[in-house]
């Protein structure tokens, strides 16, 4: 059989298609093509279907090792078992700042984690997410502030991350319930029809109150604006940081703002952001927690990491901060610390009684939407009662159940109070800006029957208001087998395989033909 002519030829194209089907092996296998995964389609009516509270167990080769270095950022191989299906081959790291710290000296493994999708395999995706946030609700007794804060914007027409509740494992291990957060990342941008080579994604971000944080112009140098340039999020050119500072510089002039800004959309963040008592964030004394986008010369705001929404408020720095405070939450002056004239993708707003109308007929449908259809109530129930039976049993859980159902109820209580105020704002009975509701607090609604406390740990302001975003996001650990290294082991073993067959069929050719 082995004696015919042509078994040189035969042997050799053998060795060839071998070598050819070798490393396409490798790639199916280290893409998870092998392994029967399939994760195309849409993760918006997956894992954020906000009916039902989903499930993700994390199996890790070493768990105990990934829990102790948490702290340290550094992503680890992970496979995710996310409502049934398998997952191979994800990063993941902990999420957060101080946050970590806090944790960790609390002696708690309830840390919040960052997932990365494509992290070893550049185009993997979880049906088209490529990032996802795992967040512990330290400061959230409630587990839904940041929930409730995205379906608000969602339902005014703000593109804002999908959030939904996970009950969290390690594997197997219950590790407790979770806010799981869609990452304002490739996938968000391309769910909401925001990618384009036009198209710039940010993230400013500053320690202090600087001016580029602010989006103050400064001047035309790229280099006097490091804390919005070093902190993009997309690709970026010379081209890109001159047109942006050429925008900012038309913000500070204020002549033409519908060129610069998306007005409609900007009004309508502003009016939910408000409403949402946020300090930590633009509008806050520290300049964090929010994303810009740019679309060929106009601006738009994305919402960021609501924990710490509600909370007691200074509506001046050198004041203690009170529940009135919040609850009476200026809309016409919806800023701590620096003025609005220092914050001019807002001031505009107030600087023209032209937006200014506008934004209280947006805040206006705002109350309607979400207060006088009985929806927030509603909804806040309907969650409540979807999750408390995975809260009466988390074993990791910062608070009680008991102080879990007692923040549901400060959470109702306070929405109520905050939507008589705004609605009395707009009707001119309460004053709207900060100023006059110090002349005249007997306009005020009357706070006194909550306690904040319920909504967040007061102590645990600090803790909860970083929002994990990392350097390390673009590193892995030393230890870690990257997709390069798998797909060179594979393919070094197909050609050892080829070889070796190879030299089998000669062999026997050899010893048949004697």
């Amino acid at each position: 059989m082995l004696k015919h002519p042509k078994i040189n030829r035969i042997c050799m194209i053998t060795l060839v298609i071998m070598l050819i089907l070798t490393p396409v092996y490798a790639w199916l296998a280290t893409n998870g093509a092998l392994e029967g995964e399939d994760h195309s389609g849409d993760y918006a009516e997956k894992l954020f279907d906000p009916s039902k509270v989903h499930t993700i167990d994390i199996v890790l080769d070493d768990p105990e090792g990934f829990l102790k270095t948490c702290p340290e950022k550094n992503y680890h191989v992970c496979s995710l078992v996310i409502d049934g299906e398998k997952y191979s081959k994800a990063g993941i790291r902990g999420k957060g700042h101080s946050s970590l710290r806090a944790v960790e000296a609390s002696g708690s493994r309830r840390y919040s984690f960052k997932i990365e999708f494509d992290h070893y395999q550049n185009g993997k995706s979880y049906y088209g997410l490529d990032k996802l946030c795992l967040n512990n609700s330290l400061a959230d007794l409630t587990y839904m502030k940041e929930y409730l804060a995205y379906a608000m914007m969602n339902r005014m027409g703000v593109p804002a991350p999908l959030c939904s509740f996970v009950r969290v494992s390690i594997n197997g291990e219950y590790q407790g319930l979770y806010n799981a957060v869609e990452a304002v990342e490739e996938g968000f941008l391309s769910r909401n029809h925001l990618t384009g080579p036009a198209r710039k994604l940010y993230k400013p971000r500053s320690t202090d109150v600087s001016a580029d944080a602010l989006l103050q112009y400064i001047d035309d140098d790229p280099a006097s604006y490091p804390n919005i340039f070093d902190s993009a999020k997309t690709e970026i050119t010379e081209e890109d940081k001159a047109r942006l500072i050429g925008i900012l510089k038309n913000l500070r002039e204020g002549t033409d703002i519908e060129s610069a800004v998306d007005t409609e959309e900007v009004i309508r963040y502003f009016a939910v952001h408000s409403f949402l008592v946020n300090v930590y964030s633009y509008t806050g004394p520290k300049v964090r927690n929010y994303y810009l986008y740019e679309d060929s010369g106009m601006l738009r705001m994305i919402p960021w990491n609501y924990n710490l929404a509600c909370m007691e408020l200074k509506t001046d720095l050198s004041e203690a901060a009170t529940v009135s405070a919040s609850v009476n939450y200026a809309i016409d002056t919806p800023v701590t610390g620096p003025g609005i004239l220092a914050r001019p993708i807002l001031a505009w707003i107030f600087s023209d009684e032209t937006y200014t109308v506008r934004y209280h007929e947006v805040y206006r449908e705002f109350m309607e939407s979400v207060y006088d259809s009985g929806w927030l109530q509603e909804e806040i129930g309907t969650v409540a009662e979807m999750i408390s039976s995975y809260l009466e049993n988390d074993p990791t859980a910062f608070y009680s159940y008991e102080e879990f159902q007692k923040g549901v109820e400060t959470l109702k209580e306070f929405f109520s109070l905050r939507c008589q105020s705004v609605k009395g704002q707009l009707d001119g009975a309460i004053p709207s800006t900060a100023e006059g509701q110090k002349q005249n607090r007997s306009a005020l609604v009357d706070a006194s029957s909550i306690d904040l406390k319920y909504l967040g740990r007061p102590q645990d302001k600090d803790k909860g208001s970083d929002d994990g975003s990392s350097a390390s996001d673009q590193t892995g650990t030393g230890s870690e087998m990257t997709e390069e290294d798998d797909a060179q082991a594979l393919t070094w073993f197909g050609i050892s395989a080829a070889v070796l067959a190879v030299a089998l069929i000669f062999a026997m050719r050899k010893r048949i033909c004697r």
